[in-house]
């Protein structure tokens, strides 16, 4: 674990003097008093990717340097001398910044030392007791959990695009009421986020249903596993399942969800057998994790649907990368809803 009771560091009697805000001036001239102070980043702080070094400045200054673990590591000739350090492929350890004033003739003067720590390892995070499928009704309650190697600052949630306010560092457990929105597809975007700036991102589709009826599959529980093994060739990823239509049913919805959001995925709604057997009345491709298929009876040209056996198709699409996928796998569910 990377933290800073791990890097303390013994300084003399200077550096003491020098944190408490003195710093060393090589130059003789007088009547040039220069000063220089690192503004940002603080000491003690983690940093992450493209670190901009502030400073202040007193005095007629022509040059500042940025001194890394005493190695020059730029330079800037233009007030107000802001100085940029990458280190998005630096290790991750314990690193001395100092910077360098250079006035008239020989006047330069050093800051105090600043200690950062690099720290580019994104947080976990999970959206807790969130299994397939996604399907949420009534009042239910959201739990964002995560944490940090060194420091977790924030942990974040929208639902639909709407950012939660009950959420702190400390947790993040969220009230929604379903109730108040329509029956249909939404979004969870979870988030964390460390105090080097790295982010975490968890996007799950979900679906609420408050006013249809779930529906059993007549052939299974309309969930499972594609995987794809090294003679993927051999291997056909299509899953259907079926639905005797009962009567008085006028509108229908179809949700097919599965955890890579990098897989294409189709869904296909019809009635029949399968796709090749039946007829298909609905189609879809997504890459997002879920698909959403309504039709209702008027898109039948008839007042209800009829009571035959439906089904509902879920399989990899055309532009699905067998090959990019090696060992890879991920779980599905179909929920069939009536109205």
């Amino acid at each position: 674990m990377k933290c800073w009771v791990n890097h303390l560091l013994l300084v003399g009697l200077c550096g003491i003097i020098s944190m408490a805000g003195c710093s060393e001036n090589s130059g003789d001239d007088q009547h040039n008093t220069i000063s220089i102070a690192i503004t940002s980043p603080e000491t003690q702080t983690y940093v992450n990717g493209m670190v901009v070094v502030t400073v202040a400045v007193t005095g007629e200054v022509s040059r500042v340097e940025l001194l890394v673990n005493d190695q020059v590591v730029g330079e800037s000739t233009v007030a107000p001398f802001n100085l940029n350090w990458d280190v998005s492929s630096a290790d991750e350890a314990l690193y001395r910044l100092r910077v360098v004033a250079h006035g008239v003739g020989d006047a330069e003067q050093t800051s105090a030392e600043h200690q950062v720590l690099v720290d580019r390892t994104s947080p976990s995070l999970d959206i807790a007791d969130l299994g397939l499928p996604y399907i949420f009704s009534g009042v239910e309650t959201i739990e964002v959990v995560g944490s940090d190697e060194n420091e977790l600052t924030e942990l974040r949630l929208f639902i639909d695009g709407v950012e939660q306010t009950d959420c702190t560092a400390a947790g993040c457990q969220v009230s929604w009421d379903t109730l108040t929105v329509a029956d249909g597809p939404a979004e969870l975007v979870a988030e964390a986020v460390d105090a080097a700036g790295n982010v975490t991102t968890l996007v799950r589709p979900v679906a609420v249903v408050n006013d249809g009826t779930i529906v059993d599959f007549s052939d299974g529980s309309g969930t499972g596993l594609y995987s794809i093994p090294t003679d993927w060739a051999l291997l056909d990823l299509h899953q259907k399942f079926h639905i005797d239509m009962p009567t008085g049913v006028t509108e229908i919805m179809a949700i097919g969800q599965w955890y890579d959001v990098t897989w294409q995925m189709e869904t296909d709604l019809g009635i029949g057998f399968c796709p090749d057997s039946g007829v298909t009345y609905i189609e879809q491709y997504d890459e997002g994790g879920q698909v959403v298929l309504n039709y209702t009876a008027a898109d039948h040209s008839v007042a209800e649907f009829a009571e035959e056996q439906w089904f509902i198709h879920i399989g990899t699409g055309p532009d699905f990368d067998m090959d990019g996928h090696i060992d890879d796998g991920t779980y599905f569910a179909l929920t069939f809803v009536i109205y």
